[in-house]
């Protein structure tokens, strides 16, 4: 859920947007370039120190469950609280869905949970700041709707993490 910008690139000049492939080439070469199994995504802060890998890299030769291009896929996964660890996790009820966030790219790993969380309290706090008297999902929604409008060219990172919460 880190910022995907064609543009950006880290400390030693390296693309910081990769390309993976829902299906990947080795599964299906003929489907190596249709634009429908392309997918932006972030390198992972390999060199930045973010996570340990990437996701296209985590994905190795594994097909993926999940199409992140399909909101109905998409809507299968949620976030939840797991016992004494810190974070949010993204989870499925589906056994293949769950696999593929667990073992395929491992959204789980490292400091992916905490950051999550962080970036729900950090919109808490300013939906808080923003409108102290008013509470509740209700109150945030709102609240949302008039954050999103500052966000005109770059959306803020871990925005799915928010629209999912509310």
């Amino acid at each position: 859920m880190r910022r995907i910008d064609p543009d950006t690139r880290d400390a030693i000049g390296e693309p910081t947007m990769k390309i993976a492939h829902r299906t990947p080439i080795k599964a299906k070469p003929s489907e190596a370039l249709l634009w429908k199994n392309l997918l932006g995504s972030c390198d992972g802060g390999q060199r930045s120190g973010w996570w340990t890998t990437s996701c296209d890299a985590a994905q190795g030769s594994t097909a993926l469950t999940v199409d992140p291009t399909v909101n109905a896929s998409c809507a299968r996964l949620r976030y939840e609280r797991r016992g004494s660890r810190k974070g949010l996790f993204i989870t499925s009820d589906d056994p293949k869905l769950q696999e593929d966030v667990e073992k395929t790219l491992g959204l789980n790993s490292g400091d992916l949970p905490e950051l999550r969380e962080l970036a729900w309290k950090a919109f808490c706090d300013r939906q808080r700041k923003a409108a102290p008297n008013q509470y509740g999902r209700s109150a945030r929604a709102e609240f949302f709707q008039a954050w999103m409008k500052q966000w005109s060219v770059q959306l803020p990172e871990m925005l799915g993490v928010i629209e999912a919460k509310l």
